[in-house]
């Protein structure tokens, strides 16, 4: 119960904490052993990393050379992720996006393109976010 109330009053979720005693025995008492359960759980807590779970999916699309520039430009400003560029006779660009934001890159492309890309929805994942970086 100890290390819980530690992890309820950090308002975490899906967390696991875990404390090893290597002293055994009755000496601390029942008031002692909490303590020692808390100070430990609180140790854990503070020297790992915290993180937020968003969902993100893999979004790409094909561009023309001629639009390369305003494309990446665009995706800069509005803070969108790009994964990976790869050039052939076009240029097809990989991003993940977050969940509530693939209608804005589908819009925004959709005005880049004039309506002439393709954009694929693919899979989604978890990833870990702290201070709205992605944490690999």
């Amino acid at each position: 119960m100890p290390i819980l109330n530690v992890i309820s009053q950090e308002n975490l979720v899906n967390v696991a904490v875990v404390v090893t005693r290597y002293f055994g025995g009755v000496l601390l008492g029942a008031g002692g052993l909490a303590r020692a359960y808390t100070k430990g759980c609180k140790i854990a807590l503070e020297s790992g990393i915290i993180v937020d779970k968003d969902l993100y999916y893999d979004v790409s699309f094909n561009l023309d050379y001629t639009l390369l520039g305003k494309m990446d430009n665009e995706l800069l400003k509005n803070n969108f992720i790009v994964k990976d560029k790869i050039y052939s006779d076009h240029v097809t660009f990989k991003l993940i996006v977050k969940e509530d934001e693939t209608d804005e890159i589908d819009a925004l492309v959709s005005e880049i393109t004039c309506g002439r890309a393709d954009i694929n929805l693919g899979q989604a994942s978890y990833y870990s976010v702290k201070n709205g970086k992605i944490i690999e």
